[in-house]
């Protein structure tokens, strides 16, 4: 089991919670390394696939993205370092309201974007990294067989939308929770 995942530091801090009875039902874990993030921030798949489980295409303030988008949630910032070849935790910063809302005029064109690929039946359309809208859509997919039909007729592999969350803050020294 590999102790530096993101899954065992986020059942490490669970079980710290609640050997001292704070209740915190959802936070999320997110891995620095040099104060940059390791690794960009998938949303829920729902918040995509409702684009093609669904008749007709909502509103970006009605979709779940947007929801999701707009959503605040703790989340534990933790700075790893290199110590002797080893990784260890630098420090572990607590941010109580964490969110994306200050960006949904990005994610509201992003989503406006894809609901046109889908009309389009061109998954080339999709946002991508590259166009720097704080948002994008990549696969995330369990295996080959993990696809869906869409709107071209084409079975295409599981995606979902993705935050580049570097963009989302930068790493202080406020909040750190001693180790």
């Amino acid at each position: 089991r590999n102790k530096n995942s993101v899954y065992t530091i986020h059942r490490s801090i669970d079980k710290f919670l609640e050997t001292k009875k704070i209740n915190l039902s959802y936070f999320r874990v997110i891995a620095t390394e040099n104060n940059k993030v390791k690794e960009a921030f998938p949303f829920p798949n729902a918040t995509f696939n409702e684009l093609y489980n669904s008749d007709e295409y909502k509103n970006y303030t009605d979709s779940l993205f947007a929801k999701e988008v707009n959503k605040q949630f703790a989340a534990f910032i933790i700075e790893w370092e290199n110590i002797n070849n080893k990784k260890a935790v630098k420090y572990i910063r607590f941010i109580p309201d964490f969110s994306f809302k200050q960006y949904s005029e990005n994610a509201q064109c992003v989503y406006n974007k894809t609901v046109q690929a889908f009309k389009d039946g061109d998954e080339k359309e999709f946002p991508q990294i590259k166009e720097d809208l704080s948002f994008h859509i990549r696969p995330k997919a369990i295996n080959s067989e993990d696809t869906f039909e869409f709107t071209n007729g084409m079975w295409i592999m599981e995606s979902n939308w993705t935050g580049i969350v570097e963009k989302r803050f930068s790493i202080g020294m406020e909040n750190l929770l001693p180790m």
